[in-house]
């Protein structure tokens, strides 16, 4: 699933921007440019760490420190930087996402109510019996992206130990792999727990409880 963010389209006419072109050129448009997108692809906050984003973009130390700390493009957290606007965005994104989330939970439940309104011919053999007890279990789990279902609970139990913006991105990452590679699990909440929270850290996306700077 492929993600997009905004760009207005006279933001190289920004002060901030005109002294970043004055200095660094087009690099260092380009550069800010891919630090914006890394970003949102990290859930609105970066480590400072400058080596890994050189190498990532294939340029200069000298320069993606520059673009990060001399032109007042990003807020700063301790160890962590970040931008407003982004922040911003991400937030009216959950939000929509949230509220997709809901629309479908409605629907579900009105999915079940008309089922449990309507008189069923149920037969008792094995076969039936396990298809009643997966329509059960799948029935008591909330839908939190397209491909991801698991049960409240178990969303809470992610939440305390992580926090909701590590959450987000744990079932992000379930989905994208889901949708792109047809894959199914048993339990999305156990494959979070076995392999997703793992590749959220090794890909420098998990978050440690990262504060805004009062």
């Amino acid at each position: 699933m492929k993600e997009y963010f905004s760009h207005d389209y006279g933001a190289r006419n920004d002060r901030k921007m005109t002294r970043l072109v004055m200095k660094h050129g087009m690099q260092g448009i380009g550069i800010f440019w891919c630090i914006i997108e890394m970003l949102y692809e990290e859930g609105g906050y970066l480590p400072l760490e400058y080596e890994r984003i050189t190498f990532e973009l294939r340029t200069e130390y000298d320069i993606v420190k520059s673009v990060i700390h001399d032109f007042d493009l990003f807020e700063f957290d301790n160890d962590l930087f970040y931008s407003n606007s982004i922040l911003t965005r991400l937030g009216e994104r959950a939000e929509k996402s949230e509220k997709a989330r809901e629309s479908i939970n409605a629907r579900w439940d009105k999915y079940r109510k008309n089922k449990d309104n309507t008189n069923v011919i149920r037969t008792y053999n094995d076969s039936n019996t396990i298809k009643e007890k997966k329509s059960k279990e799948k029935e008591s789990k909330e839908v939190y992206a397209e491909n991801v279902l698991m049960e409240k609970v178990d969303y809470d139990k992610l939440i305390l130990q992580h926090g909701e913006k590590n959450t987000k991105i744990f079932i992000e990452i379930l989905d994208n792999y889901k949708g792109a590679n047809g894959k199914k699990y048993k339990d999305d909440y156990r494959a979070i727990l076995n392999w997703v929270i793992d590749k959220a850290k090794k890909d420098c996306k998990y978050i440690e409880k990262p504060k805004l700077a009062s």
